[in-house]
């Protein structure tokens, strides 16, 4: 006789805000808004300490973050050297390392993001990446 297969348990789901825009693993692409939508996500001890989440677009990331992924973010104005994190330029959105006085790819085909090469003013970290969906 045949064991009856157990069913795979249903992930628990949490609604978490999820921005309408993506934030870039390349370039940048613009994210200085607050528009924002939920989506389902499943739950986690990571997920439950989110304050956000964000879609990845490119591959400056990769190996770690590929596009596509979604990651989720804790709200604060500051990482520690070292910590992945996002970070609003100009208006325009980025998931990188935090280097101290310059954001790093983790993919080598990409340059570092000098802050010498931008307004103070202009340059803001809106959270650590905590994880991913």
């Amino acid at each position: 006789m045949y064991a009856e297969a157990t069913p795979e348990p249903v992930p628990t789901m949490i609604v978490i805000k999820h921005s309408v825009y993506s934030v870039s693993a390349g370039t940048g692409d613009m994210l200085d808004t607050d528009e924002w939508d939920t989506i389902d996500v499943p739950d986690s001890p990571e997920a439950r300490k989110a304050d956000f989440c964000l879609t990845i677009h490119g591959n400056s990331m990769e190996p770690v973050y590929y596009n596509g992924d979604i990651v989720l973010v804790k709200e604060q104005q500051s990482v520690e050297k070292g910590q992945i994190g996002i970070f609003i330029i100009e208006g325009c959105g980025y998931i990188k390392k935090f280097g101290g006085d310059r954001l790093i790819s983790l993919n080598e085909e990409y340059d570092d993001i000098m802050f010498s090469e931008y307004n103070p003013d202009d340059i803001r970290c809106s959270g650590l990446v905590i994880g991913r969906v």
